[in-house]
């Protein structure tokens, strides 16, 4: 990260520098050279990881008012605050800028820094598979260039403009995540981020009830166009049959990409061994041989959109084939290992209807010679529609033949179990509505040379059965 001035912070944020003094004095010439002198290059919205050179951002949330914890980053070194609150308790030796709202300063001192910044950035957003793509994409365009990403999933109006004020011009290129959660989120971030260049990953069920409909969520992660400029390109998973129909904004071009059809870039040839994808990948007019080491059919199109990317960008495709391949996923998050001689697939991040059928795929091409076990938590946030959602993956189940045994926990899962039972009754299983029963039966459920699949919803915290095992 560089250094950033405080009459940069200042200007970016239009904010009002105040004093320090009990009598409100104004701030005297020696006191506002010292303030030149300090250099801040650590943005902290914890007060706990404040230090000398931190500009601390109190956020001001339902539940807590980080303004409460001026006097704590003082005492961590810190002396450079912003505050939104005109009535706060000055501090001597600390120095405070006054703004009208923290995040909005935020959001405003990344745009100032961003529009100094040269390199490239890369967008990418969709309901699943953001932060999978974005990693890989790393890998890809690693094989040529310098490249930033975006830390952890640190995707929000609060996490991507922090992300933004980690760049500096030592890279060459960066890949920006882009995530909602509610109407008019995405302009805001994209707005900040100003890609060159994106990609949607897909459009499903994610953040429905804040959204209302599939349309809705498209329209919203379409939002991402407001940043780019004419003549960018935007890349879509022809997959996804509501962005296969969809029209891009004007200026904008668009490039298909798909797992599974031929369009602008493609695989085929797919074969799945042991949960992992080795195929062709055709991009433009060259054909590249890619193996991944991340399970799942699905993650054949992450690869492919990242290929393509990488050759927007002139990387040569052999080498960004082999760097992908170098990525072995994230934790709890389609992680396959073995314990006491069971196969696990631990997916317990979080859950959509469709991770939930990709998760369930990845079991399906599992080998073992024992049972396959799903053991499956609500997924949250599918508002009116959420028992529909919930049947339709115990039907895919079914359908597809994939587990010998079914154990669900929540009110919601409970509609899993109850389609695969009614379709086919002698499938085994039970429903668990309280942690521990459901801790007892997985335990009295599993033998050697089983393999299991957990997958539900973060705050379900299936991952407590394989952490405390």
């Amino acid at each position: 990260m560089k250094d950033f001035s405080v009459d940069f912070i200042i200007n970016a944020c239009n904010g009002t520098l105040l004093t320090d003094y009990a009598d409100g004095s104004e701030i005297n010439n020696t006191k506002k050279n010292k303030l030149k002198s300090i250099k801040i290059n650590d943005f902290c919205i914890n007060s706990k990881n404040a230090g000398i050179n931190s500009l601390f951002i109190p956020i001001v949330g339902a539940r807590n008012d980080a303004h409460d914890f001026i006097n704590d980053v003082y005492e961590r070194g810190c002396r450079l605050t912003l505050t939104q609150r005109k009535d706060i308790r000055l501090i001597k030796g600390m120095n405070y800028i006054y703004v009208e709202n923290t995040v909005k300063a935020l959001q405003d001192i990344a745009k100032a820094h961003r529009k100094n910044l040269k390199l490239p950035l890369i967008g990418i957003t969709g309901s699943v598979g953001k932060t999978t793509t974005k990693e890989m994409l790393w890998y890809a365009l690693s094989s040529a260039k310098k490249v930033f990403k975006t830390p952890a999933n640190h995707n929000s109006q609060i996490g991507v403009p922090l992300t933004l004020l980690e760049i500096d011009e030592s890279y060459d290129i960066g890949v920006i995540e882009l995530g909602i959660s509610e109407p008019g989120e995405m302009e805001k971030i994209a707005s900040l981020v100003m890609p060159d260049s994106a990609i949607i990953t897909n459009i499903g069920n994610t953040h429905i009830l804040a959204l209302k409909s599939k349309e809705g969520i498209r329209d919203e992660k379409f939002k991402i166009m407001v940043g780019m400029a004419e003549g960018s390109v935007i890349f879509l998973n022809a997959d996804s049959d509501i962005l296969k129909k969809s029209d891009v904004y004007k200026g904008i071009k668009k490039e298909y990409y798909s797992g599974r059809k031929k369009c602008g870039y493609y695989a085929d040839e797919v074969v799945i061994r042991s949960g992992l994808a080795h195929f062709k990948a055709h991009i433009g007019d060259e054909t590249v041989e890619v193996s991944l080491n991340v399970y799942g059919r699905h993650q054949v199109s992450n690869a492919v959109v990242c290929l393509a990317a990488a050759a927007h960008y002139g990387i040569d495709l052999r080498s960004a084939a082999s760097k992908i391949s170098e990525f072995t996923g994230f934790k709890h998050r389609q992680q396959i290992y073995c314990r006491s001689g069971i196969t696990i697939i631990d997916d317990t991040y979080n859950a959509s209807p469709e991770s939930m059928k990709a998760a369930l795929d990845i079991l399906k091409d599992i080998e073992c010679s024992g049972k396959k076990v799903a053991v499956l938590a609500d997924m949250k946030e599918l508002g009116e529609d959420a028992e529909k959602m919930h049947r339709d993956i115990g039907r895919y189940l079914v359908e597809n033949n994939i587990a010998d045994t079914i154990l669900t926990y929540g009110e919601l899962a409970f509609y899993i179990f109850d389609e695969a039972e009614s379709l086919k009754p002698d499938i085994g299983g039970e429903t668990f509505y309280d942690f521990e029963s459901l801790k007892k039966g997985v335990e009295n459920t599993l033998k050697n040379k089983d393999a299991v699949l957990f997958k539900g919803s973060n705050s379900m915290a299936l991952f407590r059965l394989l952490e405390n095992a």
